[in-house]
């Protein structure tokens, strides 16, 4: 008799779910605020490579630096000197 109360409630409580459709289901899950913020930030992503296709041309890039470096030669000596660094070139961006 036991095994027939929890079988009725089972069945009382399986006859109330329901099945939905793809579609159904698709429009709750972007009603989601994590799916929200993902397709934002997805759309963010799209317009910089739109951004990013669109500068054609050669690009002209350099760089300039100083260091004041400090070298250990011995375990009493050391050796203090600055070093000047520069990079200058051109860049043409390559399409995907």
């Amino acid at each position: 008799m036991k095994k027939l109360g929890w079988l009725l409630l089972a069945y009382a409580f399986c006859s109330q779910i329901q099945a939905l459709t793809l579609h159904e289901l698709e429009a709750s899950v972007t009603d989601a605020l994590a799916v929200q913020i993902a397709e934002a930030e997805l759309a963010r992503a799209q317009g910089l490579v739109q951004q990013r296709r669109a500068e054609v041309g050669v690009e002209v890039f350099g760089s300039a630096g100083i260091a004041d470096n400090v070298e250990v030669k011995d375990v009493d000596q050391t050796r203090s000197f600055q070093a000047l660094s520069g990079t200058l070139g051109l860049r043409y961006p390559l399409r995907a």
